[in-house]
């Protein structure tokens, strides 16, 4: 009976100790009152940066200014002339596992992408000189803002201001997207800007300035062509005009004009006239190619 009673006293006990845990021990409601007090308190801070979110968002919609893309396309072509065969032939056709040369089309990738391209560009269309690309924004106010925060949030930059040169190039590479289409020859040149007319000058005016330097390109390597062509020929009349001595002079020692029974060295005289033959025809051949260079260079 004893035993008994011992253990209903631990039992009320041990409930007693488990009630007192659980008033010691935080409701749900205690915290959400505690947390909901908290904002309370602080309702004008949290007031304060709601509306200054809400200010700053207003401002940006009304000042952002929409972009516009205008894509140019270029093909490149893979082929080169051959001056010295007097015909156009294949290069750099089918150098990869997918077909395209690869490394062709993005070498003019970077080509375009190039500082002689570039300044060109911005010279022609007074990049440095234009509000979007060096850093000009049209509302004061929006000015001030956002200069403030960049002060606040990062602090002053230190060094040299950027010219206006740099603030355009910089800008001008950031919209700007010269990639290659697909698995083909064709590359694409994207300009976006707050004016679709200017995207669409800034990305065919790039085609331009870059089909005008292939084609510079071109016409100096056709002059180096017909510079080489023009000492070959010059070589070749030399050999040529040799040969025709050689077999006048052993014409003139032998005394074969008219001769009839000297069958060796008719043999041999033969073939020194192939020979001038030869030659002859090869003279014509460069003279016919130089003809076609300095036609190309025209």
């Amino acid at each position: 009976m004893q035993r008994n009673d011992n253990q209903f006293f631990e039992a009320i006990e041990r409930l007693h100790f488990a009630r007192l845990e659980m008033q010691q021990q935080p409701s749900f409601t205690s915290e959400l009152r505690d947390c909901a007090k908290a904002m309370w308190n602080q309702r004008w801070l949290v007031i304060g940066i709601t509306v200054f979110a809400l200010f700053l968002s207003v401002l940006y919609v009304r000042n952002a200014t929409p972009l516009y893309t205008s894509v140019a396309e270029i093909l490149i072509d893979p082929r080169k002339k051959e001056l010295t065969k007097g015909e156009v032939v294949p290069s750099g056709l089918g150098s990869s596992a997918l077909g395209a040369d690869t490394a062709l089309v993005e070498s003019q990738v970077a080509i375009i992408h190039s500082e002689s391209v570039l300044a060109r560009i911005i010279s022609r269309e007074n990049l440095d000189q234009d509000p979007e690309f060096i850093g000009g924004i049209k509302s004061v106010f929006l000015k001030a803002v956002v200069d403030t925060t960049k002060s606040i949030l990062i602090g002053e930059l230190s060094g040299s201001p950027m010219s206006p040169y740099d603030k355009a190039k910089r800008k001008l590479l950031k919209r700007l997207k010269v990639k290659r289409k697909g698995n083909t020859y064709v590359v694409q040149i994207a300009m976006r800007s707050n004016d679709p007319e200017k995207a669409a000058r800034i990305s065919n005016g790039i085609a331009q300035i870059y089909v005008s330097e292939s084609r510079r390109h071109s016409s100096n390597t056709t002059r180096e062509a017909s510079t080489e062509l023009d000492s070959r020929l010059s070589d070749l009349r030399k050999t040529a005009q040799a040969a025709s001595e050689a077999v006048e002079e052993y014409r003139r020692k032998n005394g074969l004009i008219g001769a009839q029974n000297l069958l060796v060295v008719e043999q041999q005289l033969r073939d020194t006239n192939n020979q001038l033959g030869l030659a002859q025809a090869a003279t014509e051949t460069a003279k016919s190619n130089l003809d076609e260079a300095r036609r190309l260079v025209s």
